[in-house]
């Protein structure tokens, strides 16, 4: 892993005969129209909150980071975002009092999704353990959030190693699964 201008690049990994890449800023769009595929093809759209444009290209310039996961014809066809929240108010790690130094070493997967003609190939479960292997041990504290009713992404965040901490009203009142799993080594 190197840095190059300020951006996180890291080494292509293939998994399932796609190819896992770092975002760039310049990727913000195909990102987003895999978010917005994405709630188009839902029946009930409160599963998914696509973020915005520019929410997606502050996630990537200085926030956080992004994956992409990418067909044979190098298309994208899935991603994900890790934002490091630090002490803003939108950490999850506030919903269970954690105090300042723990909120600092948290780090969401913040959004991820994969186009509906690619899904069943573990694509978020790749995207997930990829983004791990990029989390330093100075962000051992991984959270995410996931519908009740989206039980393939549940799914995939489990055979990850998350658990569930609670299920609470977010963005906006849905009803989200708060998920939790620790990299922190134990010592002793």
């Amino acid at each position: 892993m190197t840095e190059h201008e300020g951006l996180l690049i890291i080494p292509a990994a293939f998994s399932h005969g796609y190819r896992i890449r770092t975002a760039f800023p310049g990727d913000a769009v195909d990102i987003l129209k895999i978010m917005d595929t994405t709630v188009k093809n839902l029946e009930d759209r409160s599963l998914f909150i696509p973020d915005t444009l520019s929410m997606i290209r502050e996630t990537l310039t200085s926030e956080g980071f992004g994956l992409l996961a990418l067909d044979f014809r190098d298309k994208p066809v899935a991603y994900l975002l890790v934002l490091y929240p630090r002490l803003n108010k939108v950490n999850l790690g506030y919903d269970f009092t954690f105090i300042k130094e723990e909120l600092m070493r948290v780090a969401h997967i913040e959004s991820v999704a994969v186009l509906p003609e690619h899904r069943g190939h573990n694509l978020q479960q790749s995207l997930i353990t990829r983004a791990e292997q990029l989390l330093t041990a100075s962000h051992p504290y991984h959270m995410a959030t996931v519908s009740p009713k989206n039980q393939a992404s549940l799914k995939s965040f489990e055979a990850c190693g998350y658990r569930i901490l609670d299920t609470r009203e977010k963005y906006g009142n849905h009803l989200r699964h708060i998920l939790f799993k620790s990299i922190e080594k134990k010592q002793g």
